[in-house]
């Protein structure tokens, strides 16, 4: 038991009062300060200043999936596709895992995500800092609908093949032209 002037340690789980076991957000910010590090290191680098998207500077924002960093108001749409398309994180407000840093750090960042992928941008206009939430959202949703699709075809093609009973079928003989009956 504690006295009123101690506040009870989250730890200790041996004391016999259930409403002293609890955990409050200051313990886990402390255990997380590790991966915030990591995470501001991340965004440190040249190409994560910018958002991936419009260039806003100082972006705040991640698309945790796509391993990128966005401004708030790209941040919006990116929550508007669903989390199985763009799962946004804040970098100061959420409280971040090794395992999602380190997803981070494995896809990249902006620079590399978006070397990967604007090959797929020929016909499309990206955004300016200034650009309306309407640019913004039609670029985006084109933009992450494309990389979830090349994403999904990849997977498949890979599943196929580590599949021990696919074979790749056979390439068909071209039939050999037919003369005319006279």
């Amino acid at each position: 038991m504690t006295t009123p002037t101690e506040k009870p340690d989250p730890r200790n789980r041996s004391s016999s009062d259930p409403s002293e076991n609890w955990s409050c957000r200051e313990d886990d910010q402390r255990s997380s300060a590790g991966p915030l590090e990591r995470l501001e290191e991340l965004m440190n680098q040249p190409g994560n200043r910018i958002c991936a998207d419009c260039g806003s500077p100082e972006p705040k924002w991640v698309s945790l999936n796509h391993g990128i960093f966005i401004c708030i108001k790209c941040s919006g749409v990116h929550r508007s596709l669903g989390a199985h398309i763009s799962k946004v994180l804040s970098v100061k407000l959420d409280l971040w895992t090794d395992d999602q840093v380190d997803l981070m750090v494995a896809l990249g960042g902006n620079t590399t995500v978006n070397m990967k992928y604007e090959a797929f941008l020929q016909d499309i206009k990206k955004p300016r800092p200034d650009s309306s939430i309407e640019e913004r959202s039609d670029f985006i949703s084109l933009f992450m609908t494309r990389i979830h699709l090349h994403r999904m075809i990849t997977w498949e093609k890979l599943r196929l093949i580590s599949n021990p009973w696919f074979t790749l079928p056979k390439p068909m003989k071209t039939p050999k032209p037919q003369r005319p009956f006279s």
